[in-house]
């Protein structure tokens, strides 16, 4: 039996990722022998793990949050569409009625007129109504998807952190 010791051809120096305050829940023994990949030491840092967790609730509460803001603004269009199509008859009510104005008296004449003008107006503004809508649906939209990607690239962020917790051989 000869002594001695055997010394590895090839060895790694392996670090500890930065900005972690971590505990380590496994560590493989000094000179065990490694295969590409292995795991070679688990950290742990509650504080990480907690906020890559608060991200993805806030993630799953932003994509649900634009998905009723969705639908509200589309049951808004709706409602604010129904009132200028029921605009668009009153008016078209209103103008049937003026050719009866030949056969009425001046101030039945004047009621009408003015019922006319009034429909006008309302025909108006529920336009301008539908068009600002629109702006700011363009608007609440956009800002809810730009949150969206915030937090998805957050939650990316705090992901790959989380994973480079556990340290694998090159």
């Amino acid at each position: 039996m000869i002594d001695g010791v055997a010394e590895p051809v090839r060895y790694t120096t392996i670090a500890c990722p930065s900005n972690v305050d971590a505990i380590i829940t496994f560590l493989i023994d000094d000179g065990t022998h490694v295969n590409e990949g292995d795991v070679v030491c688990i950290l742990e840092d509650n504080d990480r793990k907690t906020l890559h967790d608060n991200l993805a609730m806030q993630l799953e509460t932003a994509v649900a949050e634009l998905s009723k803001v969705k639908a509200d603004l589309q049951m808004q269009y709706a409602l604010l569409e129904a009132q200028v199509k029921n605009n668009k008859a009153d008016t078209e009510i209103a103008q049937l009625d003026s050719l009866q104005l030949h056969f009425a008296t001046p101030t039945q004449k004047r009621i009408k007129e003015l019922e006319l003008e009034r429909a006008l107006i309302e025909k108006n503004k529920f336009e301008k109504k539908l068009e600002a809508l629109e702006i700011i649906n363009q608007s609440e939209v956009r800002k809810l998807e730009l949150n969206i990607q915030q937090l998805t690239n957050r939650l990316a962020s705090a992901k790959t952190i989380l994973d480079g917790l556990t340290i694998r051989s090159p």
